[in-house]
């Protein structure tokens, strides 16, 4: 979720006067989160767009049911935790931040959350994931180059696809939860997906494979914008010139033949050149960057 929002996309947020504050809130959120932006800062802990729309929708649902107005108890909060198919062990830190019983009493027995208390407290616990492999960098050329598209962006029903195929939605929640609009143009999304898979991808192993470490991967991220000039989510010949240590044949790593690496292809190029690395210095206990 980014951090800052232009005055102008602000004013494009329809602001309805009879709707309670909290739910303006739940609204506002997924708004901020899936306007186009003017940078994403790689660095930082977040959420991406999808899985805002995804976590708010779920306090939603509860919020819906429970008919409070936008403001969910911490019992109502853990029935929004139980629409999530979560690790076990994030699944018992998020709960726990917002049980009442909690350690040292920090909130009071009635204490209520909005949506934005919610995302905040999910951000605290969320785990760093088990990164990516170089299959699921294949699967993201793939997507990108193959999967329909709705003009300019990756076609809603391709995302709702990824994020079946990852399992982070209970299915009978799946059609209410997974139904996104397509707002930010379809390099961004792929940006966005590639970060969402290494943080909740299940398969990735470094024990018997190369793998890239999410931060590793947000490392990629961060230099892959940095020298993305014209701001388009895609690097030319020319932009590549700026990435150190990376020379290669450009057209190697250009799969669709666009001119471009988009997001995918520049981690390929990355698995590339680390296994031509140890093929020729032998295998290191370094993780790849």
């Amino acid at each position: 979720m980014g951090k800052k929002v232009g005055v102008h996309d602000i004013s494009h947020f329809e602001y309805q006067q009879d709707m309670i504050d909290a739910r303006t809130l739940q609204d506002f959120l997924v708004f901020l989160a899936s306007n186009d932006k003017f940078f994403d800062n790689w660095n930082l802990s977040r959420l991406a767009s999808y899985e805002v729309g995804i976590y708010v929708g779920a306090f939603n649902e509860c919020d819906r049911r429970s008919q409070h107005g936008g403001l969910l108890n911490s019992d109502q909060i853990n029935e929004v935790i139980d629409a999530l198919i979560l690790e076990e062990d994030f699944r018992k830190s998020l709960s726990e931040k917002f049980n009442k019983d909690l350690a040292e009493n920090i909130f009071p027995a009635d204490k209520t959350f909005n949506a934005s208390e919610f995302i905040k407290g999910f951000l605290e616990v969320k785990p760093n994931g088990r990164g990516l492999n170089k299959k699921q960098s294949q699967d993201m050329i793939d997507l990108y180059m193959n999967g329909d598209r709705l003009g300019d962006h990756i076609h809603p029903a391709e995302i709702k696809k990824f994020f079946q195929e990852l399992s982070i939605v209970k299915e009978e929640y799946e059609d209410r939860l997974l139904e996104f609009q397509s707002i930010r143009k379809a390099p961004f999304q792929l940006q966005e997906l590639l970060l969402v898979l290494a943080e909740y991808n299940k398969v990735a192993d470094e024990q018997t494979e190369t793998v890239y470490p999410t931060d590793s991967v947000r490392d990629v991220l961060w230099d892959f914008n940095n020298n993305d000039r014209d701001r388009d989510g895609l690097l030319s010949k020319t932009e590549l010139k700026g990435v150190g240590k990376r020379h290669f044949n450009f057209d190697q790593f250009d799969v669709d033949g666009d001119s471009y690496l988009n997001i995918a292809e520049f981690l390929m190029s990355a698995f590339v050149l680390h296994e031509q690395k140890e093929a020729e210095e032998g295998p290191s206990e370094k993780k790849p960057r």
